[in-house]
């Protein structure tokens, strides 16, 4: 998901780009000190989630929210004042951090943003096909029997149960063609799909009796995602 930060608070946005960090689903776009430099970078830019500061001195956060209609994407505030969320969330904000922020309310708040990214493209939770260029032919594979997506210098290696396909390409790119509602990044070195999991052990997943490491990280926001009885 595609992030703007938009505070000028140089403390607290050293702070959120490490925490960001953490999180293989986010994607930093760019982080602007101030409401009209984020206006031009949405103006030219596809952007998903903002976080935003509400005490900036150029323009209140809550001013920048009134300039919008439903077009606006998802906004994550961020302030040092509690008193400010209740306000802040008559604009339908998907979630409230107070400063200084920690990492398990930042886990949460981004969690929830991939859930209302998810619904609003419940088209992409369908599988389909992808043409794979392996040699000098594309060759076509369902999503629904891909295993994971494992980065090998240059390439990426996409495994099914019978095949495993070298594709000359990154896996920033891939997790942007795959729907978090599905997959997931969950090593630097791998992405998942999650209804292919078989087990969970310590810090690791297996995968068609493949074992797949699980960053530290990443753990919690995967067992989020999971569904546990």
């Amino acid at each position: 998901m595609r992030c703007l930060i938009v505070d000028d608070d140089p403390a607290a946005n050293v702070s959120l780009r490490e925490l960001m960090q953490k999180v293989p689903f986010l994607e930093l776009v760019k982080t602007c000190s101030s409401c009209t430099e984020a206006l031009q970078i949405m103006l030219s830019d596809k952007i998903d989630i903002i976080f935003l500061g509400l005490d900036m001195r150029e323009m209140d956060g809550l001013d920048f929210l009134k300039a919008f209609d439903e077009t606006l994407p998802q906004v994550i505030i961020m302030t040092s004042e509690s008193k400010y969320a209740l306000n802040a969330f008559n604009y339908n904000v998907t979630a409230f951090l107070l400063k200084p922020i920690k990492y398990s309310r930042f886990a949460k708040a981004v969690i929830k943003a991939s859930q209302f990214h998810e619904k609003k493209f419940s088209y992409e939770n369908s599988d389909w096909d992808v043409f794979l260029k392996s040699g000098g032919s594309y060759v076509k594979v369902n999503t629904k029997d891909i295993l994971y997506i494992e980065a090998l210098e240059n390439y990426v290696t996409i495994h099914t149960p019978l095949k495993d396909y070298h594709v000359h390409n990154t896996m920033k790119n891939m997790e942007k063609e795959f729907p978090v509602s599905t997959f997931m990044r969950v090593h630097n070195s791998y992405i998942i799909r999650l209804d292919k999991i078989s087990k969970i052990e310590d810090n690791s997943v297996i995968m068609n009796n493949q074992v797949i490491p699980v960053s530290r990280s990443c753990k919690k926001l995967l067992m989020d995602k999971l569904k546990f009885v």
